[in-house]
């Protein structure tokens, strides 16, 4: 039974990276007018909004995946030409991972190409141990957020950008 199991893993797998390969070479170049759409519609689905009738509220954009930390900086550069001074980040993880805190921050801080005195104080979450959350163990480096500062006029426009999208798509 055991090495059914295994075969049936291995065909799985080949079947999986044979599919991500073909849909990988789908894309092909991404243009700046894609890359912004990209951007936007990545601060559409984690970045923060501001409440109507709230606050103000500038640019923060949170997620605990490299690759889209990595799009959204190469937004902000692309697009808006936000770098350095004009940026600030914060790492959220849970408390039982304190003694590898050195780590995340090498970790975020080598993911962003930003130093270390650019990140602020990092913020733990209480650990709930009747979870049963994967985001844990030698590869779990928690959630970092990006925060630009002195930008809730652009928050408030790409909150035209979004509302543009779905009246364009036609479901309003």
């Amino acid at each position: 039974m055991r090495k059914g199991w295994e075969a049936r893993r291995k065909q799985r797998r080949t079947i999986t990276e044979s599919i991500k390969q073909k849909a990988r070479s789908d894309i092909k170049t991404i243009n700046n007018k894609e890359l912004w759409l990209l951007g936007v519609m990545l601060y559409w689905a984690e970045g923060s909004k501001e409440k109507i009738g709230g606050r103000s509220s500038g640019i923060i954009f949170s997620n605990s995946d490299s690759y889209m930390i990595k799009i959204f900086l190469k937004w902000l550069k692309a697009i808006f030409d936000i770098t350095g001074d004009k940026l600030t980040f914060q790492i959220y993880i849970h408390d039982n991972c304190k003694e590898k805190t050195q780590k995340v921050m090498d970790y975020w801080s080598e993911v962003a190409g930003y130093p270390m005195h650019k990140f602020g104080k990092i913020y733990f979450k209480k650990h709930n141990p009747k979870t049963r959350r994967k985001n844990q163990g030698n590869d779990y480096y928690g959630l970092m957020r990006i925060i630009v500062k002195k930008s809730t006029n652009l928050n408030r426009q790409i909150a035209g950008w979004i509302e543009g999208i779905y009246n364009k798509c036609g479901i309003v």
